[in-house]
């Protein structure tokens, strides 16, 4: 079942993508997608909560984040969050 909502991150290559995947159980790959934008956004802040934690513990390097997304309708084109 997919959802209404999309995260959408910059890449260099190809501009704003879905590059979020979910592995479905017969091992196909889709995009995955979110049934309002509260629940795309919550994603996203549970990313970047993540990011931050591997930085404090110095998995990451802060200077290496440099990561943009946003949530868009994908009925629509919409976007929702920047």
């Amino acid at each position: 079942m997919t959802g209404k909502y999309e995260v959408h991150t910059w890449t260099l290559c190809e501009g704003w993508v879905n590059c979020w995947m979910v592995t479905e159980e017969k091992g196909n790959e889709r995009p995955d997608t979110y049934p309002t934008i509260e629940a795309a956004q919550a994603e996203i802040d549970e990313l970047f909560e993540d990011i931050e934690n591997q930085i404090k513990s110095g998995e990451r390097d802060r200077r290496m984040m440099v990561l943009t997304v946003r949530t868009i309708e994908f009925t629509t084109g919409k976007i929702m969050n920047m």
